[in-house]
């Protein structure tokens, strides 16, 4: 995949992959607001089905850039869902924060999902969880595939992004148990460079990212999920 100064195909700009694999920084150039430009819900729409063609069909999403893993990717454990649905302000991407109360991830934001039952589909876990937590109509959602699955920072779960979508703003009803707020971002503000860094932890300078929207710091693996996406998006967008 590659960057086009217009709308051809014989005019490409630069290789996805010569681009930083680990960050969105390539976004502080002036990339960034014409690829903000560019994002709206047919745009978003468009690139689903490109990728569909794309596949063959398959569900994997899969983006441009390899996500490093920091740590040997154990068999899936987890599975939470990535519902980006049409708003005013275009294709927005639904988080929640996590109970204060919780043992794990407390007070963290997140994803709707967690651990799969037994004998249960990532989808299938996505789409309970989502249910469990925020009273989200299964219904009403379009499940489109999966994301690349990741490993937490820790390494202590891998979990895989069940991506879906919504026509209109999901009805929710927060579970208080588990869920203090449930939130919401558009993706025009999560491309823009000042919502976003990058730090690197520990001796092997593993890339934590960071980005800020609605009051909220959304990282660790929430964080990479989203970047991926973001990342697969903008490989179909063309940029002048």
């Amino acid at each position: 995949m590659i960057f086009r100064k217009d709308g051809s195909l014989d005019q490409p700009v630069g290789s996805i992959e010569s681009l930083p694999a680990d960050s969105l920084l390539w976004l502080e150039s002036a990339n960034a607001e014409i690829v903000r430009k560019n994002v709206n819900w047919n745009s978003f729409v468009d690139w689903l089905s490109f990728e569909t063609l794309k596949q063959n069909g398959s569900i994997e999403v899969r983006p441009a850039w390899p996500s490093p893993i920091s740590h040997p990717m154990k068999e899936i454990d987890a599975a939470v869902l990535v519902l980006v649905f049409n708003s005013e302000a275009g294709p927005e991407i639904l988080y929640t924060r996590r109970n204060l109360n919780l043992r794990s991830h407390s007070g963290q934001v997140s994803f709707c999902g967690g651990r799969k039952d037994i004998n249960e589909s990532p989808i299938e876990t996505a789409l309970r969880e989502a249910n469990e937590e925020v009273g989200l109509n299964i219904n009403e959602v379009k499940v489109i595939g999966s994301l690349d699955a990741i490993s937490t920072v820790s390494g202590e779960a891998s979990i895989v992004p069940i991506l879906s979508t919504m026509e209109k703003v999901p009805a929710t009803s927060p579970n208080p148990d588990e869920v203090s707020r449930v939130f919401s971002v558009p993706i025009t503000d999560l491309y823009d460079p000042a919502n976003y860094h990058v730090e690197y932890w520990s001796q092997n300078k593993v890339p934590i990212h960071f980005f800020s929207a609605k009051e909220e710091v959304i990282w660790g693996a929430t964080a990479k999920i989203t970047l991926n996406l973001l990342k697969a998006l903008a490989s179909f967008l063309f940029i002048d």
